[in-house]
């Protein structure tokens, strides 16, 4: 989701808003507001996924990409030159959720893999994903663009509902004790949508003394708990 919704929306319909004919001024504009939506939003949305955890914050995100994807693209393409419906859609409309997934999306992916294969799993998942899926995503659109008219709002939409289902899947595997996602931080998590309490048995579950990701354990010890200890 955060590769196609990088390159195959943010790069690309700069692009697409050139050739229908948006001054370079007003894409400037719409540029602008887009880069002030992910400085001004990236600490804010940091703090939701601290207070209501990190998966909660990311599947709502992906959530609301699946939603709003196609009706932002209608709104794009009703009018690609007019700098206001471009602020609106690309500048606000799409850098919101883009930033939500772009402020969490390192955190979230190095957390699904616990210490002993951390930097392998994060190296290959991130860089096939951004590669493969981000790097064709421009041309991909393109060619759906020449089919209909509504193509790049559903591939939003589509990548959007991917990660939904994805997480979903996830977070199903992890109630039935087979998945451990939270490998550095395990509650809040899910959050509003409970679970949290369940722990994941095995060589790589968070918290497993077979596991660097022990330190977990030590560093949610409250300073009472810290100092009885050392007595």
């Amino acid at each position: 989701t955060h590769a196609v919704m990088t390159y195959g929306c943010g790069v690309w319909i700069q692009h697409y808003l050139a050739k229908a004919g948006m001054t370079p001024g007003d894409r400037m504009i719409v540029d602008a507001v887009a880069r002030f939506m992910n400085f001004a939003l990236a600490m804010p949305i940091g703090w939701l996924a601290d207070v209501y955890g990190l998966g909660f914050i990311v599947l709502m995100s992906v959530g609301s990409i699946a939603v709003t994807s196609l009706p932002l693209w209608v709104l794009l393409s009703s009018d690609p030159t007019n700098v206001v419906v471009g602020v609106l859609a690309l500048g606000i409309g799409y850098s919101w959720f883009a930033t939500c997934m772009g402020s969490l999306i390192y955190h979230f992916a190095v957390e699904n893999f616990p210490v002993e294969v951390r930097n392998t799993g994060m190296g290959i998942a991130y860089n096939i994903g951004m590669s493969a899926f981000g790097g064709l995503a421009p041309v991909f659109v393109t060619l759906v663009l020449e089919a209909t008219w509504l193509g790049p709002g559903i591939v939003y939409s589509l990548a959007g509902l991917l990660g939904f289902c994805t997480l979903l899947f996830g977070r199903w595997l992890r109630l039935q004790g087979k998945l451990e996602m939270a490998n550095v931080r395990r509650t809040p998590y899910w959050g509003p949508l409970g679970g949290d309490d369940i722990v994941v048995k095995g060589k790589y579950a968070s918290g497993n003394p077979e596991s660097s990701d022990s330190f977990y354990e030590n560093s949610t010890m409250s300073t009472s708990e810290s100092e009885a200890s050392k007595v």
